[in-house]
């Protein structure tokens, strides 16, 4: 009996000690999945985080697209009903040119009647709505396209003309030479030993062929002038004059600058380099471009 007992109390002891490897080898292959599970999930948290910003930058973008294409929507519309009044006005124009000239030949009156037949010129427009995007859609005044561009050029030299007078920064542009790539401003202070460079765009919103070269234009000069001034830090900007301040341009936009974002600021930002006033609001900055244009264009 007493053998019986110990045979018994053996069995007990090994179904337990199978029992504790059991739970043992349980407990390692949860280890073995939580440390399998928790890496990746690591990855995919960070991931997510690194990502966060871009999300919301692309959400943004497709509200602005969103816009733009209900503002497109109803230009279309506009479009539609003034091509459909013109060609009635064109019909009416060319059945009274050839029903009152008498010398209006047979052969004559198909050289008219062709202009009511061409899509090209019956859907044609006069497109007089300003480009938000242009700085000349700040001005209240009516301007030509000429006008737009002296505008342009006007602030270009106003604004060089103002950190001209900056104790200091003293103006190093070079005479412009045929087939050289210029900068539109160019200080240098020697007390810092800093170059200044800037690039005075109007309207940043370019076509791909256009924005990229103006990106290639600005690393290109900003190389130049390395290896040139090699003991000066350089600064080069991309000043975008339709907007006082950098925090109220377009992400839309912006995200065409990739290579340069850091570069492209407003027209407070560049005068704070030279520490001189700045506008403050959008109010003040239109206030001063109509003064601009006023003074002009009288």
């Amino acid at each position: 009996m007493e053998k019986k007992e110990d045979t018994m109390e053996e069995k007990e002891y090994t179904m337990e000690e199978k029992e504790d490897n059991d739970i043992n080898e349980q407990f390692m292959s949860i280890i073995k999945l939580s440390k399998s599970i928790k890496e990746p999930t690591i990855e995919k948290i960070q991931y997510t985080i690194d990502n966060k910003e871009d999300t919301m930058t692309k959400i943004e973008d497709i509200m602005e697209k969103k816009e733009d294409i209900m503002e497109k929507k109803e230009d279309t519309m506009i479009k539609i009903e003034d091509t459909m009044e013109k060609k009635e006005d064109t019909m009416t124009t060319i059945e009274d040119i050839i029903e009152h000239n008498e010398d209006t030949t047979e052969d004559l009156s198909i050289l008219f009647n062709a202009i009511s037949l061409s899509t090209y010129v019956v859907f044609s427009n006069s497109n007089k709505k300003k480009d938000k995007n242009s700085l000349s859609s700040l001005v209240s005044k009516s301007l030509s396209q000429s006008e737009c561009i002296r505008l342009g050029f006007a602030v270009e030299k106003l604004l060089c003309d103002i950190c001209s007078k900056t104790e200091d920064f003293i103006n190093i542009k070079p005479k412009n030479s045929k087939g050289e790539k210029e900068a539109d401003h160019l200080f240098i202070n020697n007390k810092t030993k800093e170059i200044y460079y800037a690039e005075i765009k109007t309207n940043i919103n370019l076509d791909t062929e256009k924005y990229k070269s103006t990106t290639d234009k600005l690393l290109f000069i900003m190389d130049k002038l390395k290896n040139k001034y090699p003991n000066y830090k350089i600064n080069g900007f991309l000043v975008a004059a339709r907007y006082y301040d950098k925090k109220i341009i377009p992400s839309l936009l912006l995200n065409k600058y990739k290579r340069i974002n850091n570069n492209v600021i407003g027209v407070d930002d560049y005068l704070t380099l030279f520490n001189k006033p700045k506008f403050n609001s959008e109010k003040k900055y239109i206030e001063w471009l109509d003064a601009i244009a006023n003074t002009m264009f009288t």
